[in-house]
């Protein structure tokens, strides 16, 4: 009598139930709960996953660090995720939801949504400089920011020096060489120089008033939009922008 062949041994686990038998992967979603502008986690958020026909598939709540999960074959048939805690607007799932870390941005009453932060694209910061900008020097756009928050600071002094090492100062009646160009930021705090020399390093400085000031060394190229961001630290007195 014959050995059977390795095929024969694998088709018998198969019909046997040794592969078949795997359990097929369970569904889950999780997710973390916080505040819309303040960013910081809700806990005790009461958090519903609904079917197609709005049944309810599975409950969870919110930890003390906003966040929650579910694991459960009936989660295959969520397709909504609706979140509830005291003080807030009911919040509600867009698009698909099983696997994906939603986030849940609640909303308190009277509150209207966070405007959505675009940075400006490379051919925006052309169209800004056209009139300044030249083949010799370098377009560049940067962004003050606060460094314990990492929010844009609008209405703040900024700089870019490519001559002495203090800040630049002006000097009334003398004749000299432009080594630096001044600006206020803007939205979210950017500023633009549309035509730095490249033939050496750049320093940017961004200046909160009595704060103090913050300063990177760049190296500016011709031919592309330069981008810098300088993080203020404010000391925890919040921005002072300029009057």
């Amino acid at each position: 009598m014959s050995r059977p062949s390795w095929i024969t041994v694998a088709l018998w686990l198969v019909t046997a139930g040794g592969l078949a038998a795997q359990p097929p992967a369970r569904s889950f979603v999780t997710g973390i709960v916080v505040g819309a502008y303040s960013q910081a986690p809700v806990e005790g958020a009461e958090v519903a996953l609904l079917d197609a026909a709005g049944r309810v598939v599975g409950t969870a709540v919110s930890g003390v660090e906003g966040l929650w999960g579910l694991e459960d074959d009936a989660l295959a048939s969520v397709t909504d995720v609706r979140v509830r805690a005291p003080g807030y607007r009911e919040w509600r799932s867009d698009g698909d939801v099983l696997g994906r870390g939603l986030r849940s941005e609640l909303l308190r009453p009277g509150e209207s949504p966070p405007r959505v932060y675009v940075p400006p694209t490379d051919d925006e910061v052309r169209d800004r400089c056209a009139v300044d900008a030249d083949s010799t020097s370098a377009i560049l756009a940067g962004r003050l920011i606060d460094d314990a928050s990492g929010a844009g600071l609008p209405g703040f002094e900024a700089f870019a020096d490519w001559g002495a090492p203090e800040l630049p100062r002006i000097a009334v009646g003398a004749t000299m060489q432009v080594t630096s160009f001044a600006t206020v930021s803007e939205e979210e705090g950017w500023f633009y120089f549309c035509a730095i020399p490249t033939e050496g390093p750049v320093r940017v400085i961004g200046r909160a008033g009595a704060l103090g000031a913050d300063s990177v060394e760049v190296t500016l190229a011709r031919g592309v939009v330069n981008r810098v961001e300088v993080r203020l630290d404010l000391g925890g007195g919040g921005p002072t922008p300029l009057p």
